[in-house]
């Protein structure tokens, strides 16, 4: 099924007041963050203070059930879209550095 998967190493900056994308990778196509797009998804983002980072993971699946059976009338089973969002800030340092990018 179709599924795909968007890491986003995110910083606060205080005095501009908005996150920035210090790098962004995604897999299917799907079109990495900037700090343009970062602004769709800041209220999904805890508070952080200036200058810290945090790893947004966004991950989606698309589920088609095998069967659709329905027999005590709870509403058929249908295909449906699980997504997650997850933000965490790295455990052992003030960021996470990628192909030489970012911090």
């Amino acid at each position: 099924d179709v599924t795909w998967i968007r890491v986003t190493s995110v910083s606060w900056d205080e005095t501009a007041n908005q996150f920035n994308a210090e790098w962004s990778r995604a897999t299917k196509g799907k079109v990495t963050h900037t700090d343009a797009s970062i602004d769709s998804i800041k209220d999904s983002i805890p508070l952080m203070a200036d200058g810290d980072t945090a790893i947004v993971v966004e991950t989606a699946m698309q589920y088609a059930p095998v069967i659709t059976w329905n027999p005590f009338n709870f509403g058929a089973l249908t295909n449906r879209d699980f997504a997650n969002f997850v933000v965490t800030r790295p455990r052992f340092g003030s960021c996470i550095p990628i192909d030489g990018g970012g911090c």
